[in-house]
């Protein structure tokens, strides 16, 4: 795995067996917003893996061990 796959915890599922949180899936991920500042390393996205009509909200915890919320 590259590492910058790692550092931010993303994946294709169509490459690799399901992740869980903090891990995302870059096929069923839409980025609604992200930082407008350099080093505020916010983000919130749309997660798609618990299906179409029902994605999880999700944002980035980049400050704590736990990478996203």
């Amino acid at each position: 795995m590259r590492l910058r796959t790692v550092i931010f915890s993303e994946y294709r599922g169509s490459q690799v067996a399901f992740r869980d949180l903090p891990w995302i899936d870059v096929e069923k991920t839409v980025f609604i917003i992200i930082n407008g500042r350099i080093g505020d390393d916010a983000g919130i996205a749309l997660d798609y893996r618990t299906g179409i009509d029902t994605p999880r909200v999700i944002d980035s915890d980049w400050h704590t061990a736990n990478g996203l919320v």
